[in-house]
């Protein structure tokens, strides 16, 4: 793994709410997270990622994590954005893969037409709260990312896996599927064209 150039590492964007276990407590507690940008030009950054895929990728469910690995050492310059969830809350230039919660990568259409794809989105095996076979030490942390990236975004395209509860987990953070099946995703900034994609959805469903 190699970068020519060095430069300060993760850029912090907002923090992000989420739930961590407590085990004298046996609850989810309130916590905070943070949610930052990897900086290309950065050789740890990239390795942190690579770090991060490669603890994951033993957990069947982890299965988007080394396809981000991969676009991130040639994302520089083509259109693509890679952010990260993490425990951690300070010294940023250093990111630890054993922060790292959950990663997403973010496509801009070539044509420069402010199209956004929301290409991958991969949450630590221990953090999905969804048909989990071992304990789940947080939550809301895939739910946490969409948040953050809508801040950023006004418009979001992605394309769901085939499978009902990553279907209702996009539903319930706000993205329209464009037709029942079709497993195409948006969500926008805008409440008036969120009616204007519903009313479409409809209309299509329906057959007017």
């Amino acid at each position: 793994m190699h970068t020519d150039s060095v430069s300060f590492g993760a850029i912090p964007i907002n923090k992000v709410k989420i739930k961590k276990y407590n085990k004298l407590s046996q609850k989810f507690t309130d916590y905070s997270a943070n949610f930052v940008k990897i900086d290309a030009g950065n050789r740890k950054d990239l390795e942190t990622v690579y770090k991060t895929a490669q603890k994951w990728k033993v957990r069947n469910e982890a299965k988007y994590i080394q396809q981000i690995s991969t676009s991130s050492q040639w994302m520089k310059g083509n259109f693509i954005d890679v952010y990260a969830l993490t425990l951690q809350h300070d010294n940023f230039e250093n990111l630890q893969a054993s922060g790292i919660l959950g990663l997403a990568e973010m496509r801009e259409d070539e044509a420069g037409q402010g199209i956004h794809l929301l290409n991958f989105l991969q949450v630590r095996p221990n953090a999905i709260n969804v048909n989990q076979k071992y304990k789940v030490n947080y939550k809301y942390v895939g739910s946490g990312i969409l948040t953050s990236l809508k801040k950023i975004y006004s418009k979001i395209y992605l394309f769901s896996e085939n499978d009902e509860n990553i279907e209702k987990f996009y539903q319930k953070n706000g993205f329209i599927d464009d037709y029942k099946g079709s497993r195409h995703y948006t969500w926008d900034s805008s409440p008036f064209k969120r009616i204007l994609l519903k009313i479409r959805k409809f209309r299509l469903e329906k057959g007017i």
